[in-house]
């Protein structure tokens, strides 16, 4: 017997881990693929799935979808990905301005030391 999206819903909100199992054993690997093709890294991709998947069985009683579970499953991965990487920037953004800052700064101070050697040396 083949189960519909909603019936499939219905036992997981129910709690049924068995349904549960099914879904998360029939998407995993497709999700984890779909993520690697987005991030290029594969152990963030499958943080990423399993994170969609604990998120998805923890707020279970809560959640309301409206579209196909397969649908929403790879739109949370999409978006998910495409968050994981707008942090990715903003960390490379800041590290870059670190790094410049720190090499500005740096130079600076080195010569503010050797001026005030020389200083007391004259």
């Amino acid at each position: 017997m083949q189960l519909t999206d909603a019936d499939i819903l219905l036992a997981i909100q129910q709690g049924n881990e068995r349904v549960f199992e099914v879904v998360f054993r029939k998407y995993y690997q497709a999700l984890c693929n779909y993520g690697f093709g987005l991030l290029k890294d594969m152990d963030d991709a499958e943080e990423i799935v399993q994170s969609i998947f604990t998120k998805l069985w923890e707020q279970r009683a809560e959640i309301e979808i409206t579209v196909s579970l397969k649908s929403y499953l790879y739109r949370a991965v999409h978006n998910t990905c495409l968050n994981r990487i707008k942090h990715l920037k903003i960390q490379d953004t800041y590290r870059q301005h670190v790094g410049d800052f720190l090499t500005l700064n740096h130079g600076s101070a080195t010569d503010e030391l050797y001026k005030s050697e020389l200083e007391q040396r004259i």
